[in-house]
């Protein structure tokens, strides 16, 4: 009696093992792609909030000596970030978009700031703000609207 022992792997059982294995590594090299892309999105976003806050809250504290250096037209204003600060030319405002703008890949011509006066009694004015930066071959930006009010005199 001829006895067979067939403890190895068979050719189609190799190939069939190796196909799993590339294409496990294929997936997670590509998740682990897709989780640094994100990563890096977030990081932008996050700096770009933190920079669209301070200037809010510059806002908040000295609306009115920003509102004093700039020029309405028909009750609005818009620029670019970078125009309006020399515009302004404000210290506090100086540091925080040189320290913003110097960590995040920023676009400045995309970057825009409206000022538009939405009630002359009440002296509301509505600031809206755009913050645009480069990710790599994409563009990201984020937008945020406010209302401040100025002084009674």
């Amino acid at each position: 009696m001829i006895k067979n022992d067939n403890s190895g792997l068979t050719l189609i059982e190799t190939m069939i093992a190796l196909s799993l294995i590339i294409i496990l590594a294929a997936a997670f090299a590509g998740a682990m792609v897709t989780g640094l892309k994100s990563e890096k999105t977030t990081n932008s976003l996050d700096q770009t909030v933190n920079f669209s806050a301070s200037i809010f809250d510059l806002f908040n504290q000295d609306f009115e000596i920003i509102l004093s250096k700039i020029v309405l037209n028909s009750n609005k204003y818009t620029n670019t970030l970078e125009d309006f600060k020399n515009e302004i030319n404000n210290s506090a405002f100086n540091k925080i978009y040189d320290f913003h703008t110097k960590k995040l890949n920023y676009n400045s011509d995309k970057s825009k700031i409206t000022i538009e006066k939405i009630n002359e009694n009440l002296k509301l004015y509505k600031v809206q703000l755009i913050i645009s930066w480069k990710n790599g071959n994409e563009n990201g930006s984020y937008e945020l609207k406010s209302i401040f009010g100025g002084s009674y005199e």
